[in-house]
């Protein structure tokens, strides 16, 4: 409308009014246009119509997925339950003291449901959540502490030794006490605090921890205390008699122990460890359970640690020499271990001490409440309370960035509706001039401009131009000829016109430029290239999981969303832009055809209306090419939506080719630097007993009774460590297990002789019990340190009622032949049931050690290299060794210092065999002869453990010179985001461009835009220039310009319009449109002329 606006102000040229296109012309071209001329109310609607389509470009990227941790409440089952059945504290073997110990190589964590301080009953979701990264629910929880205090010491200290020695050491007892208690002679237990007396040149610091009681009556409570004393003692020897001994640096802490059941708010995460406690409501302590049993439990646990290497730890941390840390106690070598300062004055400080007995005693409580007291729940009356689960999950977000923009464009379009809405309106023609009978009767009232325009129906618009050389505007007059009241005229005026010269026609049709073969074949051809490009990166895409990765700098993320839309759109303004040019054709098609009916052509305005009501006039009129070409356009409108979700980024499984190296080797078993029947460090022993125990996950490079070599992605020229984003590495490699092949003697073949401790204990009276064991030798070889009657021999003594056994490593030295190459078993153990004087039942097996060789398939999580899984192929086993040397000791190597059961007469090796790790017992039914299959089997897994971790530690050389040293691998990329395309957006898009593809066709096969129209029609002068002389606008009435749409629709009942050129006119003839008075006929050509 606005060039009529422009009409309606002033007299203006013809460039600036009739002339103006600003409907057909590129938007672009529109937009500089308007502004040039300052055609405000264009140029919003133009900025508006780049905003909408710049908000359909940038909202395809507004949301995106993200995980993020959420809560969720969840019902949970509680897994272990706190029971408290009588308790011996003396009976508790090392595994609690282990598992202090073992945090400290800073490679074991703690059990699942312990920390440093707390004990809490573990528990579980009873329906699990996918995602969840911790759970929280009140839960009972265990804490221990020590209440210490300053104690003062006597300076004269009692010193004693026995008679029978030469006081090589010498025992202390002495006077401590502070305000709240006294120990006038402690220990009681005179042969408890000792120190050596060897007459050395130099001093040496002793003390210990050791439990003590007040001064009072035995009816008194709370008297019982730890006493943590340490003390140096001076160089030079204190003779047997010597009295008021006085040692230096004496200092004693009285520490009561404590503990509390609460029930408190704990949070786990999925492997079980704890997150946070917060405590809650105290229990009641159990009657079983006194805070001192806890502290003799802690101490009976530590003292089965192997000490000598702590001493040595702690010597060299607090600068002592070795020769002076005479400190021999393993509680107290804890204590000085956790203190953080670590210095030689710390010896002697209780402010010191204190603490750090703290630290040691709450860990090693904890660990002691888990191995005795905190027993699996029954599955079938387990207890459910309420909780909470925090769980990853994938939320919409709307981008930021993303968001500000649109609410720019968003602000933009509200100023520009503001203005449009606010402008004042100009009543500038009596009816909407959309079609061409509109527009004859607009003009119909403007004589002179009739006159021009009636012979210009073929002039170009260069011509018109110069044919309207002055200036124009519209009026409004009265008509004086109507009879009747009637609305004013609308009329074109013309000013200083001057010469109008008629310029003779140059017989070329105009053709828009989305109707020239090349757009024409655009419109097939872009659909087509993007169906092809869709399924070659969506095959892509499935081949490679994902096209490509997802740039830290957000590049990919932004333009997987925005480009697939942009292009969508471009698509879609490239159809628009044809069926507009089409349906801006479509009536001057049907008038040049002839006999047309008036709604069709003169009367069509579809270029004005919904896509919708134009696709359904065009078949009702049986339009194909316009109903194609407008289905299309709607067709293209889902697109963008359709693009919005055709790419995604995600943390995909991406495999690819790698080559791992290879960091290490095994050694030959017997050529290890400590070998395997030799002594370790108690690292290893430490690490080798908590596996066998169950008491921590296999460490790095070991999986059960298996061990891998070390493994890198490095890169072999320079060695340093590859940037690889593999989250999983999968490769073959060979693996090396330690193996005990066993057999069971038969009954029938095995000897017993009681006699010797029959006679014994008829003569003496006793009551000790004992047998020798004799077996059938194998190749005349005695196999035993003894033999008797050609037969090995074995002497089992001092044996109780119940369960016995006991595990012997056979003496090299005893075998015959070069290389130890003899049939004997490297190790053998005799076991079974004692009663009375008697074996109830004895059994004798029989064991030879190898180190083997595997391939295995091992699987690693990365970047920590955390094995996943690892399978073995048996059919490639081989021995790498069968010696002597290659048996591990698990006497010495992995149970050092374990009592075993003091209760039964099982060795520390029988009650590792069987030790049920779940139930905390031992599982005696293994030593039936009936049951040895599973003993077998429980004997094979225990000693494969123990083997793995002793040669993890003490088994392994770097020197690869005759060692593969690189394995090809598969890694998998889960960390890097990728960029995957979706299917079922694929397939929606390559539908719906297919369809589009086909109306296309369709449109492009039943139209022919040739030879329709000399000009562009979209200007009011191109318009007037065809309808302009015609009896249809000499015929239409004056008041035609002010009728409704039905009144007007009237006027052309049952007439015919055609388009072309007329003996009227000027020598050539007038070109326009006009009534057509011919009577119908047939069409030439078939159904792909245009309809």
């Amino acid at each position: 409308m606005q060039p009529w606006e422009e009409l309606a102000k002033h007299p203006q040229p013809a460039t600036k009014t009739l002339l103006l296109d600003y409907v057909s012309s590129n938007p672009f071209v529109s937009f500089f246009r308007s502004l040039k001329h300052r055609h405000w109310p264009v140029t919003s609607v133009l900025i508006g119509s780049f905003l909408i389509k710049g908000l359909i470009v940038v909202s395809t990227g507004l949301f995106v997925l993200h995980p993020i941790v959420r809560p969720r409440d969840v019902t949970m089952d509680m897994t272990e339950t706190f029971e408290f059945p009588p308790f011996n504290a003396t009976d508790v073997d090392d595994s609690a003291g282990l598992m202090y110990a073992g945090p400290l190589l800073n490679e074991i964590a703690y059990l699942p449901g312990t920390n440093a301080e707390y004990a809490a009953a573990l528990f579980n979701s009873s329906h699990p959540v996918n995602g969840t990264q911790n759970m929280t629910t009140t839960s009972t929880t265990f804490i221990a502490d020590l209440s210490c205090e300053v104690a003062t010491v006597e300076p004269i200290v009692k010193t004693w030794c026995p008679a029978s020695t030469s006081c090589a050491s010498l025992y202390l007892t002495m006077d401590v006490h502070n305000d709240n208690c006294r120990m006038s002679a402690w220990p009681k237990n005179n042969m408890t605090l000792r120190v050596q007396n060897n007459g050395l040149q130099w001093g040496q610091w002793f003390g210990g921890v050791y439990t003590g009681s007040c001064d009072g009556k035995d009816s008194e409570l709370d008297r019982e205390r730890l006493v943590i004393v340490t003390l140096y003692k001076e160089p030079g020897v204190i003779s047997r008699n010597a009295t008021n001994t006085t040692f230096t640096n004496t200092t004693a802490v009285f520490c009561k122990p404590t503990y509390k059941l609460q029930r408190s708010t704990v949070t786990l995460d999925q492997s079980g460890a704890i997150e946070r406690v917060e405590p809650g409501a105290l229990l009641d302590q159990p009657a079983a359970l006194t805070p001192f049993m806890i502290a003799e439990a802690v101490r009976a646990t530590i003292s089965q640690v192997d000490v000598s290497n702590i001493q040595q730890s702690v010597a060299r941390d607090y600068g002592i020499d070795r020769k002076q840390f005479g400190v021999s106690d393993v509680f107290l070598n804890f204590i000085l271990q956790a203190n953080p300062s670590k210095k030689i004055a710390d010896l002697s400080d209780v402010k010191a001490l204190g603490p750090a007995a703290q630290t040691v005693f709450r860990s090693v409580a904890v660990q002691v409440v888990k191995r005795y007291f905190l027993v699996p729940s029954n599955a079938t009356v387990a207890e459910q309370i309420s909780g909470e689960v925090m769980y990853s999950q994938q939320r919409l977000f709307a981008r930021i960035p993303t968001l500000r923009v649109m609410e720019s464009f968003l602000c933009l379009l509200i100023v520009v509706g503001l203005f449009l809405g606010t402008r004042p309106s100009r009543h500038t023609t009596p009816q909407d001039p959309a079609s061409i009978a509109r527009l004859g009767a607009m003009i119909s009232q403007s004589k002179n401009f009739n006159q021009v325009m009636s012979s210009a129906g073929f002039l170009s618009l260069e011509n018109l131009k110069s044919l309207l050389p002055g200036r124009y505007h519209g009026q409004y007059y009265k008509d004086t000829y109507a009879t009747t009241p009637r609305a004013p005229l609308f009329a074109i005026e013309s000013h200083d016109t001057g010469s109008q010269d008629i310029v003779p026609a140059d017989g070329k049709y105009w053709r828009p430029v989305s109707m020239s073969w090349f757009s024409r074949s655009a419109l097939l051809v872009v659909p087509l290239i993007i169906i092809i490009v869709l399924e070659v990166t969506y095959r892509q895409s499935q081949r490679d999981d994902g096209l490509l990765v997802v740039a830290s700098n957000k590049i990919t993320d932004y333009g997987s969303q925005f480009v697939p839309a942009l292009v969508m759109v471009l698509t879609k303004l490239m159809f628009s832009a044809a069926d507009f040019d089409l349906r801006i054709m479509d009536p001057y098609v049907q008038l040049k055809r002839g006999y047309a009916s008036a709604k069709s052509s003169v009367l069509n305005k579809t270029i004005y209306t919904w896509k919708a009501d134009a696709f359904w006039n065009a078949f009702v009129h049986k339009r194909i090419a316009v109903g194609m070409s407008t289905f299309s356009v709607v067709i293209a409108s889902f697109l963008t939506v359709a693009a919005s979700g055709l790419f995604t980024t995600v943390s995909i499984s991406h495999q690819r080719s790698t080559s791992v190296m290879r960091m290490n080797s095994f050694y030959d078993p017997s050529n290890m630097t400590s070998n395997l029947n030799g002594t370790f460090n108690y690292t290893t022993s430490i690490a080798a007993r908590l596996v066998v125990y169950d008491r921590m996950t296999s460490p790095p490079w070991t999986s059960g009774s298996y061990i891998l070599p070390t493994l890198s992605l490095l890169n072999s020229t320079s060695g340093a460590e590859v940037n690889d984003t593999a989250a999983l590495i999968a490769l073959a490699l060979p693996v090396r297990r330690g193996a005990l092949t066993c057999q069971l003697i038969p009954r029938s073949d095995i000897e017993l002789n009681y006699t010797r401790w029959d006679s014994a204990n008829k003569e003496a009276g006793g009551f000790n019990n004992g047998v020798i064991v004799r077996w059938p030798m194998l190749d005349d070889y005695p196999c035993t340190t003894m033999a008797s009657y050609n037969k090995p021999s074995e002497q089992i003594t001092g044996v109780t009622d119940g369960p016995f056994g006991e595990w012997t490593n056979f003496d090299p030295s005893s075998a015959v032949g070069k290389n130890y190459t003899s049939p004997c078993p490297t190790s053998y153990g005799i076991y079974g049931t004692w009663e009375g004087r008697r074996a109830k039942e004895l059994n004798v097996i029989l064991c030879w050690s190898s180190v083997q060789e595997l391939n295995g398939t091992a699987r690693f999580e990365m970047p920590a290299w955390k094995l996943q899984s690892l399978s073995v192929d048996e059919i490639t086993v081989k021995n790498v060794s069968t010696r002597f040397d290659t048996q591990l000791n698990l006497g010495t190597a992995v149970f050092l210092g374990s009592k075993g059961n003091i209760s039964t007469s099982l060795d520390a090796v029988f009650t590792g065999f069987l030790r049920n790790s779940t139930t905390n017992s031992l599982d005696t039914d293994l030593l039936s002869y009936d049951n040895f299959d599973k003993f077998y089997e429980r004997i094979q897994g225990i000693y494969g453990a123990a083997t793995a971790q002793i040669m993890n530690r003490e088994g392994r050389y770097t020197n690869l010179t005759s060692t593969r040293t690189t394995f090809p691998a598969t890694a998998t990329d889960l960390s890097t985001s990728r960029l995957k395309q979706n299917l079922v957006s694929t397939r929606i898009l390559q539908s719906l461009l297919i369809a589009m593809l086909l109306c296309a066709l369709i449109a492009l096969l039943t139209s022919n835009p040739k030879n329709v129209l000399p000009k562009n029609p979209c200007s009011i002068a191109a318009q007037a220039s065809l309808v302009a002389g015609s009896s249809m606008v000499a015929d239409l009435p004056a008041h035609a310009q002010w009728m409704n749409d039905r009144e007007f629709v009237q006027l052309f009942e049952g007439k015919r319009y055609a388009m072309g050129w007329s003996e009227e006119g000027y020598e050539q003839g007038r070109f326009g449109v006009d009534v057509d008075l011919a009577p119908k006929q047939r069409r030439k050509g078939g159904w792909w002329n245009w309809r």
